[in-house]
């Protein structure tokens, strides 16, 4: 049996192939458009878990003025201060129980609060980025807070230090106004190990970050940020340590697997 289509079945057609076709291609623009805006939110990660290089010579600690001159209100400080168009949030840490001597995770959302790009300083190579002649120099450095449970002093620990300037390139990353870098550090809690070692079991941290601007002639701090802390804080906890005694007693039961 054969069949035939007249001509103007095909032209009656004709329209909704073509409808067919047109929402076929506007989904897929859709679809593809709606990942790149993701990928375009997704935010970029400055990774500081890896050990910074050894610096051939160390530069020491830049010099300072530190004073200030109460008569004023407010007080003016040497050196000046200034606010940074940055805010941090912990996003991440893993694992929150935590083994005596075991290390954790930390990952810290830094998101541009301003009207203009922040550059943010992102490599960890201080003499290739603060060398003499550069410009611009900035050096911006997280610092893990411990909250203590009672009235005991607080207990701080730098966790790591970042460098840029203008005249090294790749030394500052570029963050947009509402955009937004994933930092991962690495800590501990040996700071507060005679906490642990006194009872407690739960430590709560904060994130701290504060940057330094050099001055472009010489090793010298022009002026420092204030700080600025993570609007939030969590809880980690310690595993109780088990005594040597049973952990001995414990051993002995557990199978073991010889290899011939």
């Amino acid at each position: 049996m054969q069949f035939t289509l007249k001509a103007s079945t095909l032209h009656a057609r004709a329209p909704v192939v073509w409808l067919s076709l047109a929402c076929i291609i506007l989904i897929n623009v859709g679809i593809g458009s709606d990942r790149a805006d993701k990928a375009e939110r997704r935010p970029h990660i400055l990774d500081l878990t890896k050990t910074p290089p050894k610096p051939g010579k160390p530069m020491g600690v830049p010099g300072a003025a530190w004073g200030a001159i109460t008569d004023t209100l407010p007080p003016v400080l040497y050196p000046p201060r200034y606010r940074l168009p940055i805010k941090a949030s912990i996003l991440t840490v893993r694992p929150t129980t935590l083994r005596p001597g075991q290390e954790f995770l930390l990952e810290l959302l830094l998101s541009n609060t301003g009207l203009t790009p922040y550059y943010l300083p992102s490599s960890q190579d201080e003499m290739k980025s603060h060398r003499p002649g550069n410009t611009g120099r900035r050096s911006l450095s997280f610092r893990l807070w411990f909250l203590p449970p009672d009235e005991r002093a607080k207990v701080s620990s730098l966790l790591a230090i970042v460098f840029g300037s203008e005249t090294r390139g790749g030394s500052l990353r570029r963050i947009e106004p509402h955009g937004s870098v994933l930092v991962r550090l690495k800590a501990n809690l040996k700071p507060v190990s005679e906490w642990l070692s006194n009872g407690v079991r739960d430590v709560e941290i904060q994130v701290v970050c504060s940057e330094q601007t050099l001055e472009d002639g010489r090793y010298y701090i022009k002026a420092l940020s204030e700080r600025v802390n993570s609007e939030n804080g969590v809880t980690l906890t310690m595993e109780p340590e088990v005594p040597s005694g049973n952990a001995r007693k414990s051993s002995l039961h557990k199978p073991c697997l010889l290899y011939l």
